[in-house]
């Protein structure tokens, strides 16, 4: 059932634009996605009802079947119905289709998601389709990273020696903290890209020491041209 629900998630999109007009029976999508890992669920565009959700998706937000679909859906999107109402509009009006949103789980956890939502008709009423990916995990990740990012920089800034970082492929200058710029002079923007032949290598181009010769230097003594 997995394979199945994989390769409907594939074809979905594509099924759902070409039967936006024509009634699908509840029962069909509950046989696509009752067993798939995607989460799934479907909210009547006029209510704003929540009319199904898949069981990844009730595992995901910590609700059971008969709590979520009867849960107002703005609890879960954390937003107000007229703004949802917006969405939906825009939605059906194909201007959006994929859009980032913080859900709230029943814990009360808010979780980064995104949504890609296309419209259908399920028994005979107008309905937004949305298939729901946690990005919180790349999210944090992405945070962390950005955070050792500006740790490093404060500790590059604050060391008095002079600190130059080299692309290795074409060998320009991508940074420098600010004792190598004191040592330097001129601005940022005559430094920044230069290649370092024309500030801290004396060994023209094709003949870096430690890329091209494979040669360690520790300590050596460079003359900076400024």
């Amino acid at each position: 059932m997995k394979y199945f629900g994989v390769f409907c998630l594939v074809g979905i999109d594509q099924m759902i634009q070409n039967r936006k007009t024509e009634s699908l029976p509840l029962a069909a999508i509950r046989q696509i996605f009752d067993h798939s890992d995607a989460m799934v669920a479907v909210v009547d565009t006029d209510s704003l009802a929540l009319i199904y959700v898949n069981a990844a998706a009730q595992k995901f937000y910590g609700y059971t079947e008969q709590e979520i679909i009867s849960t107002d859906i703005v609890e879960i999107i954390n937003s107000t119905h007229d703004n949802y109402k917006a969405y939906i509009k825009k939605v059906l009006n194909s201007e959006v289709n994929k859009i980032k949103f913080k859900h709230k789980k029943k814990s009360g956890e808010l979780v980064s998601v995104i949504t890609q939502t296309s419209p259908i008709v399920v028994d005979g009423l107008s309905c937004i389709l949305s298939i729901i990916t946690d990005i919180s995990a790349s999210e944090r990740a992405e945070s962390e990273l950005q955070q050792q990012k500006e740790w490093l920089n404060s500790v590059l800034q604050a060391t008095l020696s002079g600190i130059f970082i080299i692309d290795k492929e074409d060998h320009s200058i991508v940074d420098l903290n600010r004792a190598a710029f004191k040592m330097i002079g001129g601005s940022l923007e005559s430094i920044i890209g230069k290649r370092c032949h024309s500030f801290i290598c004396p060994n023209r181009e094709g003949h870096c020491p430690i890329i091209d010769h494979r040669k360690t230097i520790i300590n050596e003594e460079r003359i900076i041209i400024t």
